[in-house]
């Protein structure tokens, strides 16, 4: 699991340029876990989404360029509305591993996670965790999200991170800037 989250550099508002993902080769890395191939309506063979497990998340994240993980669950409606655009975009971006999580299933990882609403999206690359947040995107927003996710000079994120380093774990804190410990983080410069 990655040590901290990077700084808040990702909102689905803001344009990024697009950018060729995949490894050196350009070729794409799909993570391991269950899934099913399917036709693209392209012709394309596309992977549908993985189903992420706390015996597979680990692997998951460190195997793969780029997860995008969905926590969700079959009661919770916006859930249900959002899994045909994240489905979509699974089939669209085959450089980039889709995940889901079921958090009646998997409620030791949920918590782990610090999972408080869904459904949540939590964005990884390179292991680092770079968007976390709870709420259904529409189609055009999980598009811009993805487009900054892949534009990201991942160097300059590691080198942001690295100065805002303070040997502080901020990957459950929330939004306000509590953490699951309760130290608060709010007033500290997260760019």
């Amino acid at each position: 699991m990655p040590d901290k989250p990077a700084p808040d550099i990702l909102a689905p508002d803001k344009p990024a340029p697009d950018k060729p993902g995949g490894n050196e080769d350009g070729e794409s890395k799909r993570g391991t876990g269950k899934n099913d191939h399917a036709e693209h309506p392209s012709g394309k063979v596309a992977m549908a989404t993985i189903t992420a497990t706390s015996e597979n998340i680990e692997s998951l994240i460190t195997e793969n360029d780029t997860v995008i993980i969905d926590f969700w669950a079959e009661w919770c409606g916006p859930c249900r509305g959002f899994a045909p655009t994240f489905e979509s975009a699974s089939e669209e971006h085959e450089d980039i591993v889709f995940a889901k999580v079921d958090t009646e299933d998997q409620q030791a990882l949920a918590q782990e996670f610090n999972i408080r609403s869904i459904p949540t999206l939590m964005v990884f690359r390179d292991q680092v965790l770079l968007y976390n947040e709870a709420g259904a995107l529409p189609p055009q927003m999980l598009g811009d999200l993805i487009s900054q996710v892949k534009g990201l000079d991942m160097d300059d994120v590691r080198r942001q991170i690295e100065e805002h380093g303070d040997g502080h774990d901020h990957a459950g804190e929330d939004q306000a800037g509590q953490d699951h410990a309760g130290h608060d983080h709010a007033g500290q410069d997260h760019a």
